[in-house]
């Protein structure tokens, strides 16, 4: 029944966390290096793996029709039909975000120089399915294999097809997408009523003039940080800006 396809679904999760976490601590280490490679400041970056009641959930959502992102009837009911007979594999291709890490910089047009300079990687990783978030804040979502080199090596043949999802946000986006994750993804009302409740969006309409602020905040420290490396290299021509 439910309870037991439900259990095994548990199984596999925890089954393959192992996989994921040593593909997105690998993947951190070539993050780091072309962040400082290219001298990109203030880089955080952290990683999580979707706990079950999150990924089961998202695999139930989906296969209802619910996600409004999702809406391809003939992929919901091939959806349905995998998890009901535990296609594990296909599930889990369709599922991009069982792995995330989140990369915060400093300034918004790092942001695109660090998604650039991965895809220059493009035979040690494989980038798929960029995203741009622009709502009530600002962020650039890509998907990550191991690439056509790595994938060659012993090492990782157990790593075929595992996907992480890095989302890229700047300092002050970052601060926005907390906040709206916390007011709508962890309160208790289902996400459905939430986004039908007048009340909600009057709380949508103030976060989407909060991130044009941000939005026009972002810019301006940009400015400031080339103006002032511009300054600074008049008088010393050989300065390089250091975090």
């Amino acid at each position: 029944g439910q309870m037991r396809i439900m259990y095994l679904w548990r199984v596999e999760v925890e089954r393959r966390r192992k996989l994921y976490e040593r593909w997105a601590n690998l993947l951190k280490i070539q993050i780091e290096a072309v962040c400082e490679k290219k001298r990109i400041l203030g880089f955080v970056i952290h990683d999580r793996y979707k706990d079950f009641d999150s990924f089961y959930n998202k695999i139930v959502k989906r296969a209802n029709g619910d996600d409004k992102d999702y809406s391809d009837k003939r992929k919901i009911a091939i959806l349905r039909s995998n998890i009901e007979y535990l296609n594990f594999k296909e599930v889990f291709q369709e599922i991009r975000d069982v792995m995330g890490i989140r990369v915060t910089c400093y300034f918004r047009d790092d942001m695109n120089e660090l998604i650039t300079n991965l895809r220059e990687t493009e035979n040690d990783l494989t980038i798929t399915n960029q995203k741009t978030i622009n709502e009530s804040y600002y962020a650039e979502h890509i998907t990550v294999m191991p690439g056509e080199t790595r994938m060659n090596l012993p090492e990782y043949e157990d790593l075929a097809g595992i996907q992480c999802e890095v989302q890229i946000r700047s300092l002050i986006s970052g601060t926005s997408a907390e906040l709206q994750h916390n007011i709508t993804y962890k309160s208790p009302v289902p996400e459905k009523i939430l986004l039908e409740n007048e009340k909600f969006k009057i709380i949508s309409a103030v976060l989407s003039t909060i991130s044009g602020t941000l939005k026009a905040q972002d810019d301006q420290f940009s400015k400031i940080r080339d103006n002032l490396s511009t300054l600074i290299k008049d008088y010393d021509p050989s300065f390089i800006y250091e975090d």
